[in-house]
């Protein structure tokens, strides 16, 4: 509404605009209300400001105001009619067809949408204004009156409108508008014999074409033109054109187009595709799919069989990271290819690293959504039946293009491309008995992923060398068995001289350094490993809520003759964990030594003596541990009459690893 209200017929303005404008402080004017020096007209509230009137407000401040909005009484006429924008009246000028399938003209557009909102505002003061103008002060003026001395103060650059300058003729204007609507306001010449406006005005007729147009047989524009005059005929209604259908069908191509070819073709053509900027380095975004390689080879059923290619695709600069091939599309396929990505991942830094985004589609979600969460720390699956939501898809094409198609037995591009880019039929047949075996043409497709690699692999390290480390996302061992690792067929008991599995046939012994495995000693445990190099594997409890590295066992050699660089490391290692695990057992044990007697006020035992004065006596008789010269007997002898310990000349070198030996 503005700085200028009405109240009762009076002028008045906010209190809010004159302190911004500097005219008042707010102080001063709660003051001079109070003191009746200024008149209020309304107070404030959430939806309402507070208002003061002008035509009595003390010169110095009148002035101002006048001084800032001029006239303040055609300001206020302004205020009488309540003009708001039409979204609907903007759409109905804006897709007015007229004759030769034309638009209305840009300036006949803006004017007949001006007019239809000064119209609209003539309605709402009509159906509200008589009251209004009694309690504003007008009883001297009619509403058309009111409206005839307001039409002069709107802004024309916001609504340039057209409407008759007498005041019985902007009555007739406003009753045929309020009967007809928009269409009122275009002119005749506008809306000649062969226009699409003429024969397409009512609603049935639009929506006989529209049924029509949206069949799913997506019929061709000729039998759509042929069946609505059929029943345009029968209606009463005129014909129309091809022309005329064909325009209507461009007009509503959104609303047919899915009914037409389905929610794929709606999703490619014509729904709204986001455009994004490609991941700033490596391991940001990875997005995968599976593709039918086009290239034939032959078995003793068929000349023409093809493989399937999965590829894992960082999309930084579409490097193939990860690859599997197969007859077909498995969640064993996808699974083998995310493999593949990070043990590549290791060999190019060292190391595998989780990503940070996978986008992959809707095949085999349930069954691969644990490893596609494990992988990455977030997964999006692209929307369902939009190829374009993938950049996968544009990079088999240029796959097929760069590289299938060198080959002799190369299949051509998909079933909807155009026979003119397809290889000579003929002369695939002739090539037919020559065309690869299968293993040799799964080894034309590992050449085509090694030579994608070696053109990018450069750029690939250069953009790894730019990432924040401390913004990598290390994949450990554990994790990268958990995802892939294979399950041992038998389960088995930890004890002193290890794990001992049987794994693909062999049996093998692995051990664990970590103290709190050989707390469980009852537990059978099932190990995870990867066939390829099972040297190292997880072990897992039965009811899988523990988890425990296991390597192994190092085989030493009986003979110190027969010993090679790296046994004494495998060795002090055993040696420093039996210390540590011993070290920790007396410590515990000591720790709970006497507690019982201490409840209980008394010793526990029949001749009254206490273990706990023993020191450490009670650990060597309950668990018959050795000291580290492999004595239990003499050191329990003298812990029993307080004997003096061992002379330091009798000790030898406590690294003496060979002790252990």
């Amino acid at each position: 509404m503005g700085a200028i209200h009405e109240i009762m017929g009076r002028p008045a303005v906010s209190v809010a605009w004159m302190v911004e404008e500097g005219i008042i402080t707010l102080a001063n004017c709660k003051k001079m209300v109070i003191r009746r020096d200024l008149e209020q007209a309304s107070r404030g509230s959430r939806n309402h400001p507070a208002l003061v009137f002008v035509d009595n407000m003390p010169l110095r401040f009148r002035g101002q105001v006048i001084e800032k909005l001029g006239d303040i009484y055609e300001a206020m006429e302004t205020t009488i009619l309540d003009i708001q924008h039409d979204a609907a009246a903007a759409q109905f000028f804006g897709d007015y067809i007229t004759e030769g399938n034309r638009l209305l003209p840009a300036e006949k557009r803006r004017e007949y949408y001006g007019t239809a909102c000064v119209l609209n505002a003539i309605s709402t003061f009509i159906e509200t204004g008589i009251g209004k103008s009694k309690v504003r002060g007008y009883r001297h003026r009619t509403p058309w009156e009111t409206i005839m001395a307001a039409l002069p103060h709107v802004d024309q650059d916001a609504f340039p409108f057209k409407l008759p300058d007498n005041q019985r003729s902007l009555e007739r204007k406003w009753q045929r508008y309020k009967e007809e609507g928009y269409e009122s306001l275009v002119h005749k010449n506008f809306k000649t014999k062969g226009s699409n406006a003429a024969k397409l005005l009512d609603d049935d007729q639009q929506n006989a074409l529209l049924e029509l147009l949206a069949m799913p047989q997506n019929w061709g524009i000729a039998k759509v033109t042929r069946l609505y005059n059929s029943v345009a005929k029968k209606q009463g209604w005129k014909e129309v054109t091809d022309s005329t259908v064909s325009e209507f069908a461009k007009k509503h191509t959104p609303d047919i187009r899915a009914a037409r070819l389905g929610r794929s073709a709606l999703r490619n053509t014509v729904s709204m595709q986001v455009k994004r900027t490609r991941p700033t380095t490596p391991l940001l975004f990875w997005t995968l799919d599976g593709w039918t390689a086009e290239l034939f080879y032959r078995d003793e059923k068929s000349d023409y069989n093809r493989l399937t290619l999965e590829v894992v695709l960082d999309t930084f600069n579409n490097y193939p990271v990860g690859y599997a091939i197969a007859d077909r599309e498995t969640s064993q396929l996808i699974s083998a290819a995310m493999r593949n990505a990070e043990l590549h991942i290791k060999e190019l830094f060292g190391s595998m690293y989780r990503v940070a985004q996978v986008q992959a589609d809707n095949y085999a979600r349930t069954a691969m959504e644990p490893i596609y969460n494990g992988v990455s720390k977030i997964f999006t699956p692209a929307a369902v039946g939009n190829a374009k939501s993938k950049v996968i898809e544009p990079y088999f094409k240029e796959l097929n293009r760069d590289y299938c198609a060198n080959f002799p037995n190369w299949s051509g591009y998909g079933v909807t491309a155009s026979k003119e880019s397809q290889p000579n039929p003929d002369a695939l047949r002739m090539r037919a008995k020559s065309f690869p075996t299968k293993e040799e043409c799964i080894q034309q497709v590992i050449k085509i992923i090694n030579l994608e690699r070696a053109k990018k692999r450069e750029k690939y390290m250069e953009g790894f060398q730019k990432i924040d480390k401390d913004s990598l996302l290390p994949m450990s061992f554990a994790n990268f068995l958990s995802l892939w690792g294979e399950e041992s067929k038998t389960k088995a008991l930890l004890g002193a001289s290890g794990l001992l599995i049987t794994i693909d046939g062999v049996k093998r012994t692995y051990d664990c350094f970590d103290l709190n495995m050989r707390r469980h000693p009852s537990e059978r445990w099932t190990l995870k490993y990867d066939p390829r190099d099972p040297s190292r594997a997880l072990a897992i409890s039965e009811d899988q809520r523990m988890v425990f590295e296991v390597e192994e066992k190092y085989m030493q050699p009986m003979a110190i003759a027969d010993r090679k660089p790296g046994d004494a490391e495998q060795l002090k290692r055993i040696s420093d964990f039996n210390k540590a695990m011993e070290e920790e057992a007396v410590k515990t044990v000591s720790e709970a030594s006497g507690t019982v007697a201490r409840l209980l006020g008394k010793s526990i035992l029949s001749d009254g003596s206490n273990p706990a004065v023993i020191e450490g006596g009670d650990v060597f008789q309950k668990m018959v541990l050795t000291d580290k010269r492999g004595r239990h007997k003499d050191v329990l002898s003298e812990l029993r009459t307080k004997a003096q310990p061992v002379s330091e000349a009798e000790e030898q070198d406590e690294d003496d690893i060979y002790s252990e030996y």
